[in-house]
C-alpha cells in the first residue's frame, strides 16, 4: 500500500476547510475535514490536522501534517489512512 504524506495538496483535493488563526507571534493555519464532507449535519465528527508550523516540534517534514479524529485516537500519517477511515465511517470515497 502506498504511503503518501498528508500535505496542503491533500486537503485541497479532499475539499477540506482551512482555518487561519494568529497567536502572539505569527499567523498559522490548520485543516478540518467534517465527516461526511458533503452534508451539513450539526455536531458531526471532524478530522483535524496539526498546524502548518508544528512540523518544527514533531517528527515530520516541513509541509506535512498529521490528522486525528479524537484526541484519544492515534494520529493518521498518510493520505491512505485518512481515506480509509473516511470510507469506513461513511461508506463513501473521500476522493471522487
Amino acid at each position: 500500500m502506498p504511503q503518501t504524506p498528508i500535505t496542503d495538496y491533500s486537503f485541497k483535493k479532499w475539499g477540506a476547510i482551512k482555518i487561519e488563526e494568529t497567536d502572539e507571534v505569527e499567523p498559522y493555519y490548520y485543516w478540518i475535514l467534517p465527516i461526511p464532507i458533503d452534508e451539513n449535519i450539526p455536531d458531526r465528527p471532524t478530522l483535524v490536522s496539526t498546524t502548518n508550523d508544528e512540523w518544527k516540534i514533531m517528527e515530520i517534514n516541513k509541509g506535512q501534517y498529521l490528522v486525528t479524529l479524537f484526541d484519544t485516537l492515534p494520529m493518521l500519517e498518510t493520505e491512505e489512512e485518512v481515506e480509509l477511515l473516511y470510507k469506513i465511517l461513511t461508506k463513501e470515497n473521500l476522493t471522487k
